[in-house]
């Protein structure tokens, strides 16, 4: 599980997701940094947005969370697309709906 997070996180869900077995992660968007970013960019690869064409958004990201140089950013962006490499194995929630869904309304059994 992906709770905000920073540039190191990058590496660890890529590690996750690469190891054998691997290891599906889950992004709460909404919790800041890192979560936000990777929610972000899983969402706009679903919807048929390559990768290489948001490269300049994605930096733009990477720079205001984790204040960081553009070379710097080219290191990061390997991890994103390695990280995208596997994107069927991560899911994203909404803090907002994860609230909802399992605190405020919990299901009884």
């Amino acid at each position: 599980m992906v709770i905000e997070g920073g540039f190191y996180t990058l590496r660890n869900i890529g590690d996750y997701l690469h190891d054998e077995p691997p290891t599906p992660v889950v992004v709460f968007a909404g919790t800041g940094r890192t979560a936000d970013l990777v929610a972000w960019v899983v969402k706009k690869v679903q919807a048929d947005i390559p990768l290489d064409s948001i490269r300049d958004e994605v930096y733009a990201w990477m720079i205001k969370l984790f204040k960081v140089n553009g070379s710097q950013c080219e290191v990061l962006f390997t991890e994103i697309k390695r990280i995208m490499s596997k994107r069927n194995l991560v899911s994203h929630l909404l803090t907002s709906q994860v609230i909802r869904d399992f605190i405020l309304f919990p299901k009884i059994v």
